[in-house]
């Protein structure tokens, strides 16, 4: 298992801050998603200090009003990180499962790919989990956030852009029909 970390100090997910590292262990219990833990081992160390800073996630809440929010996420053609840069999230559902359809368009392919993927948002100076959805996996296996994604509607004229977007560097979001 894999995952992608780092945030740089202006608040965006891509950049030279972030890197895929390996998950040293993973504890996955076969009834509860939510119970998942994985554990990672920085080379080399990771100092913590007032810029960086240990994070104990998730929040079973709904981000604050006006919070920079950020979807992440891996690719089913490779692991890559990709940044939510669209005031519109759209999805759709398959298999009992929610969907985000993103194009990645600093992607040099130029595929579409489907991702399940956390949602991030800064709040009081800290990116925060505060849901995720894993595709393919039965309804009974779903997270427990992903009843956030639908919530998301509600509140999208109230969630910025991340801090520090560059329109270069966007993704857009597609709805499957």
């Amino acid at each position: 298992m894999r995952v992608v970390t780092g945030v740089s100090e202006n608040g965006q997910i891509n950049g030279t801050y972030s890197k895929i590292s390996m998950v040293a262990a993973a504890f996955q219990p076969p009834t509860n998603h939510s119970d998942d833990v994985a554990f990672v081992f920085f080379i080399p160390e990771v100092t913590f200090n007032d810029y960086v800073k240990p994070v104990c996630l998730p929040r079973q809440h709904q981000p604050p009003p006006k919070s920079p929010c950020a979807l992440t996420g891996i690719s089913k053609v490779q692991l890559k990180e990709t940044l939510l840069l669209a005031r519109r999230m759209k999805g759709y559902s398959f298999g009992g499962n929610q969907y985000f359809r993103i194009k990645d368009t600093f992607d040099k392919t130029g595929k579409t790919h489907l991702v399940g993927s956390p949602l991030v948002c800064r709040h009081n100076g800290l990116w925060t989990l505060y849901g995720i959805n894993v595709p393919g996996l039965a309804k009974k296996r779903r997270s427990t956030f992903i009843e956030l994604y639908d919530k998301l509607n509600s509140i999208q004229d109230e969630v910025q852009l991340p801090v520090g977007s560059n329109t270069t560097h966007s993704t857009s979001i597609e709805h499957l029909e």
